[in-house]
């Protein structure tokens, strides 16, 4: 590889990275808020909060296990796609019934 193919290698990495960070971010926040409501105590709420990251760590372990979360980029590649399915399902727990 040349110095332009690292660059752009590298550069697509970050761009993964960050909008996992970003997805989680946003995925605790409206954990969070999901949990507000029903949440008795403050155990209550944090399990919501960091139940997302949970996830991402249970779903990047089998992944690992099975040989697909090899480099940064996979990683990053996983954790995003899993952070758009929480983030579908904790939106969707906003949504009351008609």
């Amino acid at each position: 590889m040349n110095g332009a193919q690292t660059d752009a290698v590298s550069e697509s990495r970050l761009r993964w990275e960050i909008a996992a960070i970003v997805l989680l971010l946003v995925n605790v926040f409206l954990a969070f808020l999901e949990g507000g409501d029903d949440a008795a105590d403050l155990i209550e709420l944090i399990t919501f909060g960091l139940a997302p990251v949970i996830i991402v760590f249970i779903v990047l372990a089998v992944a690992r296990l099975f040989g697909k979360a090899k480099s940064r980029r996979s990683v990053a590649i996983i954790a995003f796609w899993t952070l758009i399915v929480t983030l579908a399902t904790t939106c969707a727990g906003f949504v009351s019934p008609p």
